[in-house]
């Protein structure tokens, strides 16, 4: 499979946003580099890498928006694992090597939907059935960073990896549907959960 990333320059773009107790921010400065790729296992370096390979079948998979979530290739596996390396402490050159396995992965509506809502699961599963939840106070707050223009933000809380990523409007793929829409417009998100498996420290 060929899969299409997000560009190095759009992760340096990315800016550190204060928010309360969180932070979203563009944590990984590794090279994007994919190690894996198969449609239920994957080891990704960055927050951009791994949302860009979801972005890319999103684009390809059969159907229209929250249909397409019930794809095969969209489905989450065992293996599939984000590893970052941060700093230990606010300020140390001292890191840590962070690995996190994906937990869920659910679409943010938008286009059609005010105020935004997130698919759970078992929409993903039935389109028949629409069910949503309200958005975090996380995922509200990324979608403001979104709307500015950058394409992730990241937050951590425990163990916890939080990830959003923003879904834009493309000539061709979306606007045919979405009328009135321009493209790079913000149609949706995907909103991803990690949880972290483990620690390695750095010299």
């Amino acid at each position: 499979m060929i899969t299409r990333f997000i560009a190095a320059g759009a992760v340096a773009a990315l800016t550190t946003v204060t928010l309360a107790a969180q932070t979203l921010n563009p944590t990984s400065t590794v090279p994007l580099r994919l190690l894996t790729d198969r449609d239920n296992e994957a080891l990704w370096v960055s927050e951009a890498m791994m949302h860009g390979q979801f972005i890319e079948r999103f684009r390809t998979a059969v159907g229209l928006g929250r249909a397409r979530m019930g794809s095969a290739s969209l489905r989450i596996g065992p293996r599939m694992q984000l590893r970052i390396s941060m700093p230990q402490d606010e300020g140390s050159s001292r890191r840590v090597e962070l690995t996190h396995s994906l937990n869920t992965l659910e679409l943010i509506g938008i286009a059609r939907h005010s105020p935004p809502v997130a698919f759970v699961i078992e929409s993903h599963q039935n389109p028949s059935v629409e069910k949503t939840r309200p958005l975090t106070s996380f995922e509200e707050r990324a979608l403001r960073v979104l709307r500015d223009g950058q394409e992730v933000a990241a937050a951590t809380e425990g163990n916890t990896r939080l990830v959003v990523g923003a879904i834009r409007a493309e000539e061709g793929v979306c606007i045919s549907c979405h009328a009135g829409v321009k493209p790079g417009e913000l149609l949706g998100a995907f909103s991803y959960r990690l949880t972290r498996e483990q620690t390695s420290a750095k010299p």
